[in-house]
């Protein structure tokens, strides 16, 4: 009896830190790494109390995705060994630990049944909260964009994220009868697309837009998916053409990609690689010069300005890009730290768990469609923003998402396997 009892406790209390983890993640400061800590502080309790008496089979790909996890720290580990920076604050060792501190907290994610349920709850309560939030922000206070408690590129991305959340886990849920549900997803989706749209965060309207497009495909059939998706396109280009900022920095965009290509980047006086999309492709060409003098470890977290300010002195890059502490994308930025190695140990983290999604997808296509969405719209806003792998709050949201999706389409697996 008392066995029970503690493990009723346990699972309540998971299922209430999952529930709050996203809650105000977009408002209240540090909200999201305390609740982070929060379930590492119980994982780690259960699994040195409970779960070696106790454990967990786990599946061969459950071994593979957890062995990714400690291999991407070790590889962050030689990397600060062998570059280590002015201070230990720059190694970033806060976030990159973290990595591996969420392998008990999966251990005690096998023991329970619900975790992605009041995951979707919280993340569906959150999108409420943060039209609050974007109401305060736009009219109350009267700023020009949905700014948040931490910037407009976290507040965007992190909506869209609960969003993706949200929509594949409660529509396949859903039938024709539930109108009362249907009409309160709609009202979700009405105000958290205001909210996205609210934050002039493009890599947040185009993640929106892939995703959805993404959504009609895996989640509709036959003629419905034709209208939903007809209906959907024509929505977007009105929002497109109507909303000012969206179409303004859409454009702008564009033209400093067609800029950038078509200028000479070196030149300081050039403002073709000093533009936002043109800062990020210099970035990403800078990239290759990491590759040959920084080639397996890369230079380690902390010390990107100072290498990028060297290769600017010796006009190798465009000057503007040494003002920035780290590239704008997870993958070159993992390159660029970490090299040849991090890259590799980056996109086995961030895509063995989509391949499982596809490979196993006839076991429980339920949950392999979340996992999909959820991936693809982590890459959309990882290919223009190193936050998902390098700030904190961002990294709780990813690792919290991924292990709990995970987590519940191998426990899906494997008992289908056993019937």
């Amino acid at each position: 009896m008392i066995k029970k009892n503690i493990k009723f406790n346990v699972e309540t209390i998971l299922y209430l830190l999952l529930f709050l983890f996203p809650l105000f993640a977009i408002g209240v400061r540090h909200w999201s790494s305390v609740t982070f800590s929060l379930l590492i502080i119980l994982g780690l309790v259960y699994y040195f109390s409970n779960y070696k008496k106790n454990p967990v089979e786990l599946h061969k790909y459950e071994k593979i995705y957890l062995w990714f996890l400690v291999a991407y720290f070790v590889v962050f580990i030689l990397s600060m060994m062998l570059n280590y920076p002015a201070s230990f604050g720059d190694t970033e060792f806060g976030n990159e630990v973290r990595f591996i501190l969420v392998i008990p907290l999966y251990f005690l994610l096998t023991k329970t049944k619900h975790g992605l349920r009041w995951l979707a709850y919280g993340a569906a309560v959150s999108i409420v909260i943060s039209f609050g939030f974007c109401i305060y922000d736009l009219y109350i206070i009267e700023r020009p964009l949905f700014h948040g408690e931490y910037s407009q590129l976290f507040t965007g991305p992190v909506i869209l994220i609960y969003l993706t959340l949200v929509m594949s886990y409660f529509v396949p849920r859903l039938t024709k009868h539930d109108k009362i549900k249907w009409g309160l997803l709609a009202v979700l989706v009405i105000i958290a697309t205001f909210s996205i749209v609210s934050t002039q965060v493009r890599s947040a309207y185009v993640g929106y837009l892939l995703v959805s497009l993404f959504f009609v495909v895996l989640f509709t059939k036959g003629w419905l998916r034709v209208v939903i998706l007809s209906v959907l396109v024509i929505t977007l280009i009105i929002i497109s053409i109507y909303s000012e900022s969206v179409n303004s920095r859409m454009s702008k965009a564009i033209n400093e990609v067609v800029e950038y290509i078509e200028t000479s980047r070196l030149d300081p006086a050039n403002k073709a690689a000093a533009s936002s999309a043109g800062a990020r492709l210099e970035m990403w060409r800078a990239s290759t010069l990491f590759i040959k003098d920084y080639p397996l470890l890369g230079v380690g977290n902390g010390n990107y300005q100072s290498i990028m300010m060297g290769y600017a002195d010796q006009g190798l890059v465009h000057v503007y890009i040494s003002k920035h502490g780290h590239p704008h994308n997870v993958f070159v930025n993992g390159l660029m730290t970490k090299g040849l190695l991090g890259l590799l140990c980056t996109c086995l983290v961030f895509f063995f768990p989509l391949a499982i999604y596809i490979k196993t997808f006839r076991f429980n296509e339920f949950i392999a469609k979340v996992g999909i969405l959820y991936v693809t719209v982590m890459f959309l806003i990882s290919m223009s923003e190193a936050a998902p792998f390098n700030k904190s709050n961002f990294v709780a949201t990813y690792l919290i998402l991924s292990l709990v999706i995970f987590q519940s389409h191998m426990q899906a697996i494997k008992k289908n396997l056993a019937t």
